[in-house]
């Protein structure tokens, strides 16, 4: 029964090798593909899609990648507002960042830094709410000092949880009151 499904899928695999699709086509679908797995701002896919020009050696890659974009905005597939909204809702509570974090890691990702910040704003996201989370969760790590050492591993403890912070895109008065109010 299984070797009956292998043959069949690799039938079907010849099949597929055996039609020849246009460049337009076969970019379409490897994009499709990409954007069942994850959603893409519009200059991760078009990255995704110059690098398969070039393994595939599609020549005048710019004209279709531009008109796949086309398509897929189009769809509503790619949306870059949507991802925007998608992160501030479900993202960020489960992994908190700083606004500067968020800009950052918005910005690494190809999205305009005023449309980003314009979200942030319209959000109402309460930094300090999320570093203080954060910090709690943080703090349940550290060990307990011993009497003879309390002193410098309150230090060490109160520089790591603030490096953390930071690290996370976190205000640095919002970092320090946190710090400050927990340890």
């Amino acid at each position: 029964m299984v070797q009956m499904a292998q043959s069949q899928k690799r039938l079907s695999r010849q099949k597929k090798r055996q039609q020849p699709k246009s460049d337009y086509q076969a970019l379409l679908e490897y994009s499709l593909n990409l954007l069942t797995r994850k959603w893409y701002t519009e200059r991760e896919l078009t990255t995704k899609l110059v690098l398969r020009c070039k393994k595939v050696g599609i020549e005048s890659a710019d004209d279709l990648i531009t008109q796949i974009l086309v398509r897929l905005r189009e769809l509503n597939y790619i949306n870059d507002a949507r991802i925007l909204d998608n992160y501030l809702e479900y993202t960020l509570p489960a992994r908190p960042l700083g606004k500067y974090g968020f800009l950052q890691k918005m910005r690494q990702r190809g999205i305009d830094f005023a449309q980003a910040e314009l979200a942030w704003n319209n959000k109402n996201v309460d930094e300090e709410i999320l570093a203080r989370q954060l910090a709690e969760d943080r703090i349940k790590r550290f060990s307990r000092p011993a009497e003879n050492r309390k002193k410098e591993l309150l230090i060490y403890q109160r520089k790591k949880l603030a490096n953390f912070l930071a690290g996370r895109g976190f205000a640095l008065n919002i970092i320090y009151e946190v710090v400050n109010d927990l340890i």
